[in-house]
């Protein structure tokens, strides 16, 4: 008897090792690149992505700083500022790199709306970084050249300062200083679209 058990076990064993487990219900599907990166295909899956705490937004702000920000809330995000300069309502401040680096600094002015009604408050005008880790969304940041920023900006030449030449997008709101050696940016600022004003502001 003992084998013809065997015999009736064998097309039961066949089949179970021929069936196919059943798989959860999932709405994402992963694909597998490698033995250690998996990619759901139902996350988005941008070209660039940046930091929001680095990332460059023309006419709005650069990293965690905001135009129209209260300069107070602006100093309690980023702490004192390294170096300030004001007067007649307006002023300067300027936050260097670590172990007071001066190529890496981020400087903000910020001005009163004297005679009205908000006076007491000293709002951000413009906000200008040194440092590369700073990005717009395409990727823009210090070290990009000429070239580069015409590609995605319509830019014209607005002011110089010694070897400095400004390159604003005033539509925008945002602004370029590019060497005239290497024509490369060396920092970048951002302001008010079609806000002439505050474009001209030097804080270099």
């Amino acid at each position: 008897m003992k084998p013809i058990h065997f015999l009736l076990a064998v097309p039961v064993l066949m089949a179970a090792c021929n069936s196919k487990p059943k798989q959860a219900a999932d709405s994402s599907t992963t694909i597998t690149v490698d033995s250690s990166v998996t990619v759901n295909k139902t996350e988005a899956m941008p070209k660039r992505q940046t930091a929001a705490e680095w990332l460059i937004v023309p006419g709005k702000s650069i990293g965690k700083v905001t135009l129209n920000q209260n300069a107070d809330s602006v100093i309690n995000t980023l702490g004192q500022p390294d170096l300030t300069d004001g007067a007649m309502g307006s002023s300067l401040l300027t936050w260097l790199g670590k172990h007071g680096d001066s190529a890496s600094r981020v400087s903000v002015f910020t001005q009163r709306n004297m005679g009205g009604p908000d006076e007491t408050i000293s709002r951000v005008k413009q906000i200008r970084v040194t440092s590369p880790q700073f990005k717009t969304a395409e990727g823009i940041g210090t070290g990009a050249t000429l070239t580069d920023l015409n590609a995605h900006y319509s830019i014209k030449a607005v002011d110089r300062y010694q070897q400095l030449k400004v390159y604003d997008d005033l539509q925008r709101g945002i602004a370029f200083d590019v060497d005239s050696l290497s024509n490369r940016c060396v920092a970048i600022s951002v302001h008010a679209a079609f806000d002439r004003k505050a474009a001209h502001i030097n804080l270099r």
